[in-house]
């Protein structure tokens, strides 16, 4: 196992231990004060027809995942090896796309969201909330959902500045910056480009639904180890 997939893997043990936490927090949180989270447990678990309509608004995103990494892989010298198992790469990325796509989605859109907007409320709370005046109320409203709408061109506006309150946007944020850190192992393009991706994805979730978002995930990650492939089999055969 290689460096980077040994960082991968601490990465998916932290936000499957983050889950399984946020899941704790939300039983909770409806014991005490269902209303606390605006949307019921299974909101986002829906099926409206959406797919292909989903799929068809994501072809940028499967663009730059194709034209990136064709760029990548054909200016880069593969070992003998890595010819020969070019199939066995196909294999392993497409088990790896069909992880990608189910549990982060699950953890990253769903369950962690769900738990972090229960968090930022308590902590807001105890940061001056009591008072009138909340702290994380006032970075997030005036900072980071600004710039974060801004850098999204106001397509996820509606949530980001949610009627339901200010802590919906902000888990969106905070949740998001979790999906974004746990693939810093990708270096500086896969730091950013993971940023993009985690709030595409939510903006997938909200418009079309969570089982739309794990196909669209699942499609990004899939292409791209399918657009490898092809490389390496056209390598080979030259």
């Amino acid at each position: 196992m290689n460096e980077e997939q040994q960082e991968e893997r601490r990465g998916g043990g932290c936000y499957l231990f983050s889950a399984f936490m946020s899941l704790i927090i939300i039983g909770f949180t409806f014991l005490i004060n269902s209303d606390a989270i605006p949307y019921k447990f299974f909101h986002f678990w829906k099926i409206e027809g959406g797919l292909l309509e989903a799929i068809k608004h994501s072809w940028v995103i499967f663009l730059y995942g194709i034209l990136i990494n064709l760029w990548i892989s054909t200016n880069r010298q593969q070992s003998h090896e890595e010819l020969r198992t070019a199939e066995d790469l196909l294999l392993g990325g497409t088990m790896v796309s069909v992880w990608a796509g189910v549990v982060e989605e699950i953890c990253f859109r769903w369950i962690i969201f769900y738990g972090v907007m229960c968090t930022l409320q308590l902590l807001n709370f105890f940061f001056f909330g009591w008072l009138g005046f909340g702290l994380l109320d006032f970075i997030y409203s005036w900072a980071l959902v600004p710039v974060a709408d801004f850098a999204r061109f106001e397509y996820l506006q509606p949530q980001l500045k949610s009627e339901f309150g200010w802590f919906v946007g902000a888990a969106i944020i905070s949740s998001n910056g979790r999906f974004r850190e746990g693939h810093a192992y990708q270096g500086f393009r896969g730091y950013v480009a993971s940023w993009f991706l985690g709030m595409f994805f939510f903006w997938i979730m909200f418009n079309y639904g969570l089982l739309e978002a794990i196909v669209v995930h699942f499609l990004y990650d899939f292409l791209i180890f399918f657009t490898v492939y092809l490389v390496l089999v056209v390598k080979r055969s030259s």
